[in-house]
């Protein structure tokens, strides 16, 4: 048996820029009107991220290049099914659908 993994973290990051969106449109709507007449000083307001904040915008970022599905495992995995070379082991399937439906049910886990 063969499982398609399919790219959903494409969809998160639009639901994301999709609040981003409305979060800005509530930020412009809710800021001072500043009306032409008037004159204003510059904003001196600055922003400053924190060691910690640039190195997980770097992370973000890094993360987001790395390509969800492993191809080349996918392919030496797709080529030992198809040349029949693959097999599977029964009883380690077994013991984790068992665990897995221990875990599901609340019972006790193993280490």
């Amino acid at each position: 048996m063969v499982s398609e993994v399919n790219n959903t973290s494409s969809s998160i990051i639009t639901a994301m820029d999709q609040r981003m969106v409305k979060l800005e449109k509530t930020q412009s709507a809710s800021a001072p009107q500043v009306n032409a007449n008037t004159t204003s000083a510059p904003s001196s307001e600055t922003v400053q991220l924190t060691d910690t904040a640039s190195r997980l915008r770097e992370l973000t970022q890094s993360v987001a290049n790395i390509p969800v599905v492993d191809r080349q495992r996918v392919d030496a995995f797709q080529q030992t099914i198809n040349d029949g070379s693959y097999r599977i082991d029964n009883q380690q399937v077994a013991e984790k659908v068992i665990g897995f439906e221990t875990m599901m049910t609340g019972g006790p886990t193993q280490a």
